[in-house]
C-alpha cells in the first residue's frame, strides 16, 4: 500500500472513530471517582476474570452442524491483526466509566461459558459502545431460512444502529464454542475445530458479513472473509482472556473498526 493511501486511511479512521466516542455513554468530566474517569483506551485495557471450572463439568464439545459452503478454497492465518489491533490508540477526551465485570462465574455446561461470553464480554462492550453498537442475542425470528445453510440463528451478533433502523444491521456473528477451550492454536485437524469454523463460517455468509468471532471465553479467535477472495478464511491468532496486549476487549472493538471503515455513519 502506497505511503499516501496508508495516510488517507488513517485519517478517515481517526474520523470514524471519533465519531464513536462522540455517540458512546460517557460519564460527567467533573466526576471525582477513578473507576469513572478511564479513557476509552483505558476501560479496553480491563481484563475480564477467568471462569473456573467445575470437576463435574461436562466434557461435551458439540457443535451445530450446517450445510452450506465447504471445503473452503483457503485458511490462512491471519498474521497483522494482532499487531494492528495492539498498535491503535482508542483515546480521546471523553471520559468513562471502567468495566464492571461479574466474577465467579463456575462452568459445568456449555450454557455457562455462553453466560460469561454474555455477561463479561457484551455486556461490557454495551457500556461502551452502546446504544449505536450492541452486542446480544437476537430472537429466532430476526433470523431468515437460508436456503443453503437453513435457519442460521448464532449465539450473539454486534449489530449497529442508525437513527432510522430499529432492528440494526449485523455487523458480525459470535459463536461461542465450549469444545474449543484448550484448543489455543486451532488446529485444522481437528475434527471439532473444522465443524466450529464451517459454522461461523456459514453464519458469516448468511449475515453477510466479512466479520465473525469463534469464543470459548477462554481464547477468541476473530476472523474475515477477505472481499477480493470470499471463499477464503483468514484467522487471527488466539487472543487470550488474560492477553494485555492487545486485551480481548480491544481486540472485539477493533473489530467493530474494521466494519465501519466500510459504513457511512
Amino acid at each position: 500500500m502506497c505511503l499516501e493511501k496508508r495516510e488517507a486511511d488513517s485519517k478517515r479512521l481517526g474520523k470514524i472513530w471519533e465519531h464513536i466516542c462522540k455517540i458512546a455513554p460517557r460519564v460527567a468530566e467533573t466526576s471525582a471517582s477513578t473507576s469513572e474517569n478511564s479513557s476509552l483506551d483505558e476501560a479496553f485495557s480491563s481484563i475480564p476474570p477467568p471462569v473456573t471450572y467445575a470437576p463435574d463439568a461436562s466434557v461435551s464439545t458439540g457443535v451445530t452442524h450446517v450445510g452450506g459452503f465447504w471445503p473452503l478454497k483457503k485458511v490462512e492465518r491471519w498474521s497483522e491483526f494482532r499487531t494492528n489491533v495492539a498498535n491503535f490508540d482508542f483515546s480521546g477526551e471523553a471520559k468513562f466509566r471502567a468495566p464492571a465485570f461479574c466474577d465467579g462465574i463456575s462452568v459445568r455446561v456449555e450454557s455457562d461459558v455462553d453466560t460469561a461470553v454474555g455477561v463479561n464480554i457484551c455486556k461490557i462492550m454495551n457500556q461502551l459502545l452502546g446504544p449505536q453498537f450492541v452486542f446480544g442475542k437476537q430472537k429466532n425470528s430476526n433470523f431468515g431460512q437460508d436456503p443453503t445453510i437453513s435457519r442460521i440463528i448464532p449465539d450473539y451478533t454486534c449489530r449497529y444502529f442508525s437513527n432510522d433502523d430499529d432492528a440494526g444491521q449485523i455487523i458480525f456473528p459470535i459463536e461461542v464454542v465450549k469444545g474449543l477451550i484448550n484448543d489455543e492454536g486451532l488446529s485444522l485437524e481437528s475434527t471439532h475445530a473444522r465443524d466450529s469454523l464451517r459454522q461461523i463460517y456459514n453464519y458469516m455468509i448468511a449475515v453477510e458479513s466479512q466479520y465473525g468471532v469463534l469464543s470459548s471465553y477462554n481464547y477468541h479467535w476473530f476472523l474475515q472473509r477477505p472481499k477480493e477472495s470470499p471463499t477464503d478464511l483468514n484467522i487471527s491468532e488466539a487472543i487470550p482472556l488474560a492477553s494485555t496486549n492487545p486485551t480481548v476487549l480491544k481486540a472485539y472493538a477493533n473489530f467493530i473498526r474494521l466494519e465501519i471503515f466500510c459504513m457511512r455513519i
